[in-house]
């Protein structure tokens, strides 16, 4: 249950982020299929200079009500 009102994937995340936990710096904000393509490319880009090894990278829906719908 969502009870800090967020609609918004991104907004719970940068709420964390102020609380002082997650210092990712690799989050893009996709509106399209041809964005998310170029973040990819863009992760693999810098992926060697990483200090930890990676095995993919997760695309999530930002819109809340919309992953209730999808089933998340």
């Amino acid at each position: 249950e969502n009870t800090l009102n967020f609609t918004k994937h991104s907004e719970v995340m940068q709420f964390i982020r102020e609380l002082g936990f997650l210092k990712d710096d690799f989050v893009r904000l996709c509106v399209n299929l041809d964005e998310v393509l170029k973040a990819y490319d863009e992760l693999l880009a810098l992926r060697e200079k990483k200090p930890m090894m990676m095995d993919g990278m997760v695309v999530r829906v930002d819109d809340l009500a919309l992953c209730e719908e999808l089933g998340y």
